[in-house]
């Protein structure tokens, strides 16, 4: 694991402590986890530093574009989202932590933790977006 890369990219202790000492029961356990998959794709012959995995979604940093993107091991051409700065994965990823039914409070410890600077707002948003659908597309693209 290349922890300064990580730290290179803008990721805190926190996120770099968790890929480097996964635990399953980790708040982060299910919906970040280190890359494993990713090496014995075709996205391995890129020039990506992969993030983390979740089942056959994995997060990487494209050192091409210099974004973070997220894609499927299954179709690596479809990029599902594409953020310019480290805070748009980290909302991204809250977001996906908020979707699995976390509490509002277990949500703000976690973005706290990882370094998301805008997690007040984020939670305040979420909760009162009229079209959630669109509003968490866009969201972390705003996050800077």
């Amino acid at each position: 694991m290349n922890e300064d890369k990580y730290r290179e990219l803008g990721f805190n202790d926190f996120i770099v402590g968790h890929l480097k000492n996964y635990d399953t029961k980790h708040a982060l356990g299910y919906r970040c986890t280190p890359p494993f998959y990713v090496e014995s794709s075709p996205l391995a012959e890129r020039d990506i530093f992969p993030l983390w995995e979740c089942g056959v979604t994995v997060t990487y940093f494209n050192n091409e574009t210099k974004k973070f993107e997220v894609c499927s091991l299954e179709d690596i051409e479809d990029v599902w989202a594409s953020y310019s700065s480290v805070q748009g994965v980290l909302a991204h990823l809250v977001l996906d932590l908020m979707e699995d039914e976390k509490t509002d409070e277990e949500i703000l410890r976690i973005g706290e933790a990882v370094g998301l600077k805008a997690i007040q707002a984020l939670l305040a948003e979420a909760n009162s977006a009229e079209d959630y659908s669109s509003w968490r597309e866009e969201y972390p693209r705003q996050c800077s």
